[in-house]
Order: C-alpha cells, then sequence, then structure tokens
C-alpha cells in the first residue's frame, strides 16, 4: 500500500481506546459517611437524623459539596430557591443557618453555619453553646457601646 491508502485505511479503522480501570473513590453520599442525605435528613456514624427544613438542607447540601464548604449569597441561590434571580440577603441566609444550627444542636450534629460578608460557611462547631440558637447576638461593635434613648 502506499502512505495514502494506509492515511485512508487509518482513518477508516475505528480507534481502539485503551481498557478503562475501574477506581473505587468514596463518595460523600455513602452510607458510611457522616453530611446531609436525602430525604432532608443528615448522617451522623452511620445513622439518619432527624428531619431538617427544606431551604436550610438545600443549603447545608450545596455547602457539603463545596470544596471549602462556603458560597456566596449569589451562588446559593439557585440551589436553595430554585431561583437565580431570588432576592436573599443577609437575614435571609441567617435565618437558614439559625434553623440548621438549631437542628445540628437538638441532634448533637457537631457542625455549625454562618454568615460573613455576603458569604455562608458550614465548619466544625467547636462546641455547643447553651444560648437559643434563634437568640440574636449583637456584633461586638454595638455591645461595647451603651445605647441612649
Amino acid at each position: 500500500m502506499n502512505d495514502i491508502t494506509t492515511n485512508i485505511v487509518a482513518l477508516a479503522e475505528p480507534a481502539l481506546d485503551p481498557p478503562m480501570k475501574s477506581i473505587t473513590t468514596p463518595r460523600r453520599d455513602s452510607p458510611l459517611v457522616d453530611g446531609p442525605c436525602h430525604p432532608y435528613s443528615w448522617r451522623q456514624d452511620g445513622q439518619t437524623i432527624g428531619k431538617m427544613r427544606s431551604g436550610s438542607w438545600k443549603m447545608v447540601k450545596h455547602l457539603w459539596q463545596q470544596p471549602e464548604l462556603a458560597a456566596m449569597f449569589r451562588d446559593l441561590l439557585q440551589p436553595v430557591y430554585d431561583d437565580p434571580e431570588h432576592f436573599a440577603d443577609a437575614n435571609a441566609f441567617g435565618s437558614l443557618c439559625r434553623e440548621a444550627n438549631k437542628f445540628f444542636k437538638d441532634h448533637g450534629i457537631p457542625w455549625r453555619a454562618h454568615t460573613k460578608k455576603a458569604v455562608v460557611y458550614l465548619e466544625p462547631a467547636q462546641e455547643f453553646s447553651d444560648r437559643d440558637t434563634n437568640d440574636r447576638v449583637l456584633p461586638a461593635f454595638c455591645r461595647n457601646r451603651s445605647l441612649q434613648l
């Protein structure tokens, strides 16, 4: 065969892919891994625990899937509200964090969610405080000032 015929035959024959190796990688939704699991629950030490409210569960689930366990408010609109144009501010995400934290505290789950500068974070909790997670705490700059009427 000449060079042209060889090239045409080579193009006409299907390229054989090398055999694929089967690689087993751990998944975050494995029954043995802690974290959010459907439907609206949390898995801790292999046990499925409780039911979270849907908004806080969607937020926690999305954060759990992020490499830094954090996301900006605008990046949470679609996963949490199913609408990328939804209006949600620090109050809305703060409310979702309080709901998630109450669930975590009530079920002895050592995680907490919080907001800071238009970002929601999910992180291991150092300890559970005795205060109600629904109580609002004044920022430090307000606590150090006396209010005058």
